[in-house]
């Protein structure tokens, strides 16, 4: 039962994500990751995370009151993880 949480503001911590998905239920993991930026581009690192919740039901009320908002300056994409295809 993983997220994954797609743009990210650049200045959100790992508290800031607990505090912000324990209002959906309990967040027993948080992997903030920085994906640098292309150097040919002038673009700024993109920020992302993996956040683990207790059920399927916290994980979809996460997801549709989160997918789309603005948090801190940015919209959050935000959605289930997906099985890897081999």
């Amino acid at each position: 039962m993983s997220l994954f949480i797609d743009n990210l503001p650049h200045n959100a911590t790992q508290d800031d994500l607990k505090t912000v998905f324990a209002k959906y239920g309990t967040a027993t993991a948080i992997m903030t990751i920085r994906v640098p930026a292309d150097e040919e581009e002038e673009s700024e690192p993109r920020n992302c995370a993996y956040v683990t919740m207790s059920s399927n039901a916290e994980e979809e009320k996460a997801i549709a009151e989160l997918d789309g908002t603005v948090w801190m300056g940015k919209s959050l994409k935000v959605q289930k993880v997906r099985p890897r295809r081999n």
